[in-house]
């Protein structure tokens, strides 16, 4: 979303931001991101070569091009699915 050329506000709505933020400004290296799609894989190291090597590196210069919104507010009903898919199962 990020690299998509437009004039238009960029959103990403999301249930709870702290775990995405978490990601975005964590250490996880970017091979392993993209190491399930390796036609992406190849088109990011085509691109930027060795430039960024952590989620981090690349996030950090582009962290105000796409809005993070939180609506859990908005769908309830979600965050409650997405606690009860997270929760483990008693037996």
């Amino acid at each position: 979303m990020v690299e998509h050329p437009t004039e238009k506000q960029k959103c990403l709505y999301v249930l709870r931001t702290a775990h995405v933020v978490k990601f975005f400004n964590g250490g996880r290296a970017i091979s392993s991101v993209l190491s399930r799609n390796v036609r992406l894989g190849r088109e990011f190291t085509n691109k930027y070569g060795e430039r960024y090597r952590k989620v981090r590196d690349y996030h950090l210069p582009r962290k105000n091009t796409v809005m993070i919104q939180d609506v859990s507010s908005l769908v309830p009903e979600l965050v409650e699915a997405a606690v009860e898919t997270a929760e483990p199962k008693s037996e």
